[in-house]
């Protein structure tokens, strides 16, 4: 039995040599659904995890997404897993003292959400500055916020030349819902992740 692919970029990458206009994700538009191809998936990933890496997003560094369920959200997580950064998802309608207590774990060094109106809440519970934020509903009007649409269009990078996380490294950490007092969180490696998928497929 072949051993899985042990990162998670490293998966995306193959995935997308392998057969790269089969659909990987379906989208709901008003016209019913479309598919995007493995293809276009990559060019996206690479794109956004290369703006990242720009902006100074570091391997080990902690990225907040507090995202709706959207194929956007899965660019994100995949570029930041690309960045050799490690994924926090958080949600939106969590009470403001679970996401301060969340964020003072974690540390994040950016967040990716919404709406301009979510980085001025979400950004009051941060311990520390951002390095940056990134913003899927983007008003032209706010400088410091950058617009997730437009970073998904820019001229990407090779993905196999840039350093790959390690597979024993942390890819997310998942919080329990703190239902039953303050959230606490589980850290996953790649190995974890891509082990996780193979036992399923």
């Amino acid at each position: 039995m072949t051993a899985p692919i042990a990162t998670v970029p490293q998966q995306l990458l193959t995935r997308a040599q392998v057969s790269p206009r089969q659909p990987g994700y379906w989208r709901q538009t008003s016209s019913g659904w479309e598919p995007i191809a493995w293809e276009a998936i990559l060019r996206h990933v690479q794109a956004l995890s290369g703006r990242l890496i720009r902006l100074g997003l570091a391997r080990g560094d902690r990225v907040a997404i507090i995202l709706p369920t959207t194929v956007e959200w899965e660019y994100c997580n995949l570029a930041t897993l690309a960045a050799g950064s490690v994924v926090v998802g958080v949600d939106a309608h969590d009470a403001d003292d679970n996401i301060r207590h969340i964020f003072s774990i974690v540390r994040p060094a950016a967040l990716f959400i919404a709406t301009p109106e979510q980085h001025d809440r979400f950004a009051r519970l941060l311990p520390i500055p951002l390095k940056f934020a990134v913003v899927s509903s983007p008003d032209p009007g706010r400088s410091d916020l950058l617009a997730l649409p437009e970073l998904l269009e820019q001229p990407h990078d090779d993905l196999a030349a840039w350093p790959i996380p390690h597979c024993d490294d942390p890819a997310t950490i998942v919080f329990t819902s703190g239902s039953t007092g303050l959230p606490k969180g589980m850290a996953y490696s790649h190995r974890q992740l891509c082990s996780a998928g193979a036992a399923i497929m």
